[in-house]
């Protein structure tokens, strides 16, 4: 997506599927922009947001790298980095970049892990992994990722760890079932009937929506 200028701001754990293979697909591009140089939109989900998104001094790629860095720390320890009470300190905690280390005696965790995550989520996008000279290059050789082997995962040649189980490609037994939100139905039903275009709004030419 970088080498087509694609920025995609919003990778974050819902937004990964497992496909039938068990390989990982990006979706949900509503946030997706092809930024040549920088771009000022306030968007992204909270806990991932890169500090330059937040103080609005124009992004790039940059924010993917970083949103990387929140979800290999969210992967190993089962919550992001900056995780707090409020939306509003969270952003402080992202702004000073203060979050618990992995190097903790809680995780027991490499070397390599706590290196990756401490070079993704560095707070100068200028000197983020994957901003450098090198750019994806240096992400994909980093000592965290050297057991895998690259060209057979684009080849679809390695074994995934988790396949999901499916009697179907049309199959959604593996998704959460939810109520249908039926609570405001009856009410936009009244308001799309054609028997409202009589009671057209002076100001909007449609039918006045009812309070919700």
């Amino acid at each position: 997506m970088h080498a087509k200028k694609i920025v995609h701001r919003d990778l974050k754990p819902e937004n990964l599927l497992f496909d039938k293979k068990g390989y990982l697909k990006l979706v949900d591009f509503g946030f997706a922009k092809v930024v040549t140089d920088r771009s000022w939109t306030l968007c992204g989900t909270p806990d991932y947001l890169a500090p330059e998104v937040i103080s609005n001094k124009g992004h790039n790629h940059g924010v993917d790298w970083w949103t990387l860095g929140v979800l290999i720390y969210e992967m190993v320890t089962g919550s992001p980095p900056f995780v707090a009470d409020s939306q509003v300190e969270t952003y402080r905690k992202i702004m000073k970049g203060t979050f618990r280390k992995l190097d903790s005696p809680v995780f027991g965790l490499s070397g390599d892990c706590q290196g990756v995550c401490a070079k993704l989520l560095s707070q100068n996008p200028a000197t983020r992994l994957g901003c450098l000279r090198d750019g994806t290059k240096d992400v994909l050789s980093h000592p965290f990722f050297g057991k895998i082997d690259w060209a057979k995962l684009r080849a679809q040649q390695l074994k995934m760890p988790y396949v999901p189980k499916l009697k179907s490609d049309t199959d959604m037994s593996n998704f959460d079932e939810f109520e249908p939100e039926t609570k405001n139905l009856k009410y936009w039903d009244e308001y799309l009937a054609p028997q409202h275009d009589a009671k057209l709004d002076p100001v909007f030419g449609k039918g006045t929506a009812p309070d919700i």
